[in-house]
This record gives structure tokens, sequence and C-alpha cells, in this order.
């Protein structure tokens, strides 16, 4: 009893596939996929998936990503918008924005940027908590008016 796929009239195959971009290769402008999709090479532009987006540790994606979930192994420069869950690994760098509804990070993973979480926008976090650039391992934001540091200590 194997696995069934959804078949058209014309007998092929709907489930959705992989794409696969491999190490060596670069793309430049938009990408859209109802399947999976992993990056092992350079993409710069907009990825969109339905569905997971996987940048391997070769990967590098330059621009903006927008898909349900997503594991990072490689590098991204911009943004990534992720419906679900964001795992980044312990290979991941990223320098901009995150939007998630839920975040996994491994120790060793590198993030700069700011990082909202939560089911909708109007759920995220407000403008007036902020990220001091060029601070390692100490983060400060502002809630309801108080500053606190990471160890959520008053400052």
């Amino acid at each position: 009893m194997g696995k069934q796929s959804k078949m058209n009239g014309n007998g092929n195959n709907l489930s959705p596939a992989v794409n696969l971009i491999s190490e060596g290769t670069n793309i430049a402008g938009e990408i859209n996929s109802n399947g999976d999709i992993r990056i092992d090479g350079t993409v710069t532009g907009t990825v969109r998936s339905k569905s997971k987006v996987v940048i391997g540790t070769t990967g590098k994606v330059e621009g903006e990503i927008f898909c349900e979930s997503a594991d990072v192994l490689g590098g991204i420069e911009g943004s990534i918008e992720v419906k679900g869950i964001l795992y980044l690994k312990s290979s991941a760098r990223i320098n901009g924005e995150i939007q998630t509804g839920k975040l996994v990070v491994e120790s060793g993973a590198l993030f700069n940027g700011i990082c909202r979480m939560g089911q909708g926008k109007n759920q995220l976090i407000n403008k007036e908590q902020k990220v001091e650039q060029g601070t390692r391992g100490k983060v400060e934001f502002e809630s309801n008016g108080r500053k606190a540091q990471r160890s959520g200590t008053p400052v």
C-alpha cells in the first residue's frame, strides 16, 4: 500500500514538488511556488512559497522570503516572513527582519536585526521596542513603557 498522489485528467501528478536551486546557481528575480523550495545557491529577489523553504548551508537569499515554514542553515540579507515555525540552525546567518508565528534558534545561529512574533500583524511588537545594534549578548527593549534587558532586569 503505497502513498497515493493526486492526478489531473491527463494523468499528471498534482502533488507539490520540491524545487531545488543547486549550489553554484545564481537567480535574480522572483520565485513563486506552491511546493517546497530548497536553496543551496544564491537568490537575489523575492521567494514566495505556499509551503516550506529550506536555505542550505551554501544557500543565500538577498531579498525577501514569504512562506508557510522555513529551515535556515545558510544566509539571508533582507527579510523573511513565516506564517508557522522558523528554525534557525546553528550555521544560520541572518541580517535583516524576521516576522514569524514561532521561532526556534539553535546555539551558534547569528541574527542581527528585528524580530516580530505572533499570529497577526496587530499582535506583533510595537515600534517603541528596539534592539541596540553593535551590542553583543545584550538586547534591550521596552514593554509597557518600562525598559528591560534580555535577562528581564530593569535598566
